[in-house]
């Protein structure tokens, strides 16, 4: 079914959030129910009653916590009478979890536990966590403990998300609000995951915490970023009120105006209903829009609603453009013909491979020059320096593109390959340890034929381009392939 084919109010609901996530005012709000999105590798000792993904909503998740510690002998069989899959009723949760968590805790078992849950058959990135990080969200919040979106945004966009928890809100706004940053999303985990187990909260479901006094400021961080942006709500189901919760406790009122912001709720519906989605009119005293998916075991319909969304005009733009490699060109005003030279090679590279080239000869009249280099230097995947005396010797320009070059190098969000041009002393310099072009170790202009030179740094730029990433790197603890190769987290060359 084309989405041609959906009620009028579902297309435009579709133009709606298409429009919000274009012009980056849309926060992706996921619930526990993305987890279940992951794909699964069985194994032969898969144990047939264990589900075969991960949860696929928090009573889920709660379930397959209290069956994990009853196996560990961390609670008795039969000392709870309490259906956990079953649990509807938020108070009822609430408890529940404070209970699995405390008895977590005092063993130390909190991160062995969500980890043989969410990982139990190496769990990767299902299709709708890659679909998700196409899009142009402003932000990420999170209310799970896995880290699938991040490793979807790894695979996709070559380059590693700003992690942000409860103790670095600070951090998440001052992000939020600066400009250069605009086109860098961040995810912030609002109850802790895996890379972080000491902070992970499985009790506070509605964030009552924020009502603490040592909260104030945390509550005053999150409400600047959720007060300017729409939010669209995913991973939930009609008993998780966790949207309208974290709304209400940073003191943001739907129906007031003021705030003219948009919020949407992706939730399941009926295996029957007539359209693969259906837009319910929204409640008039919290102007929340629901739109529901047809409903089935493995709530394939999340996938389904974010490749439609992708379709429109704008995001599948949007999309090509991410799919780009993007090179920065850093150089010296006194080295422009070697600049040409080198353009002329990475046009030629443009003919068979999704690149893209700037420079700061692109910023355009009236653009803040800093600005949009350290702009263009963030979302850079290679920084190429083309290094001489001068280059060097350059404060104004140089110095600000390579130290940043450097600074993203070192967080594995960009490469960096320094280009000799001509004879300089480099040693101290932050790049001397870097992989240098031409690979012979003469520099551009002590080769006899200099078209030759530029021909060896264009077919080597080729051969990096052409298996762009290399590397692909595990996080810390967790679960690699029998046979000992990393898998996930794919990092830049060099």
């Amino acid at each position: 079914m084309t989405q041609d084919a959906y009620p009028p109010d579902v297309n435009a609901t579709f133009q709606e959030i298409s429009d919000t996530i274009i012009n980056q005012k849309c926060i992706l709000l996921a619930g526990c129910g993305l987890t279940g999105q992951a794909y699964v590798k069985k194994t032969a000792d898969s144990s047939p009653e264990k589900s075969a993904h991960p949860p696929h909503s928090w009573r889920e998740t709660l379930t397959a916590i209290f069956e994990w510690c009853i196996e560990q002998e961390i609670i008795e069989d039969g000392e709870f009478q309490v259906d956990f899959y079953h649990l509807d009723d938020k108070e009822k949760q609430i408890n529940a979890a404070q209970t699995l968590q405390g008895r977590l805790n005092a063993r130390g078992k909190m991160e062995q536990c969500l980890q043989d849950i969410f990982y139990y058959y190496e769990a990767t990135p299902g299709q709708a966590h890659e679909l998700i990080v196409q899009c142009s969200f402003r932000a990420f919040l999170t209310v799970g403990y896995d880290m699938f979106i991040e490793d979807a945004y790894a695979s996709v966009k070559k380059r590693r998300f700003a992690h942000f928890y409860e103790d670095s809100i600070e951090r998440a706004k001052r992000w939020f609000q600066e400009k250069t940053k605009k086109d860098m999303p961040f995810i912030l985990k609002l109850h802790g995951d895996l890379d972080y187990p000491e902070v992970i909260n499985l009790a506070d479901r509605t964030c009552s915490r924020l009502q603490q006094a040592d909260k104030i400021t945390y509550k005053k961080n999150l409400k600047t970023i959720l007060s300017t942006s729409s939010i669209l709500a995913v991973g939930f189901e009609d008993t998780d009120t966790d949207l309208e919760d974290l709304l209400a406790l940073v003191g943001i009122d739907p129906t007031n105006m003021k705030y003219n912001m948009k919020y949407w709720k992706l939730l399941p519906g009926e295996a029957n209903q007539s359209s693969m989605f259906e837009a319910e009119a929204h409640d008039k005293d919290q102007r929340i829009n629901v739109i529901r998916y047809r409903f089935d075991e493995t709530h394939s319909g999340l996938a389904r609603f974010f490749e439609e969304l992708l379709e429109k005009p704008q995001l599948a733009l949007a999309q090509e453009e991410m799919k780009q490699i993007k090179i920065y060109l850093a150089y010296d005003p006194k080295d422009i013909d070697m600049k040409n030279r080198l353009g002329t090679e990475l046009k030629n590279l443009q003919k068979r491979y999704p690149i893209t080239v700037w420079s700061k000869d692109d910023i355009l009249g009236g653009q803040p020059e800093k600005d949009e280099i350290t702009r263009r230097l963030n979302i850079a995947d290679m920084v190429l320096l083309l290094i001489s005396s001068t280059f060097l010797a350059s404060e104004d320009y140089s110095a600000l593109e390579s130290s940043q070059a450097l600074v993203n190098y070192n967080e594995g969000k960009t490469s960096v390959i320094p280009i000799i041009i001509s004879a300089t002393n480099y040693e101290g310099t932050s790049f001397e340890h870097l992989q240098f072009l031409p690979k012979d170790g003469r520099t551009i202009k002590q080769w006899p034929d200099k078209e030759e030179a530029f021909l060896s740094i264009g077919k080597d730029l080729e051969a990096i381009i052409r298996h762009h990433p290399l590397k692909v790197l595990p996080r810390p603890g967790s679960p690699t392939p029998t046979n000992g190769e990393p898998k996930r987290f794919h990092f830049p060359y060099f």
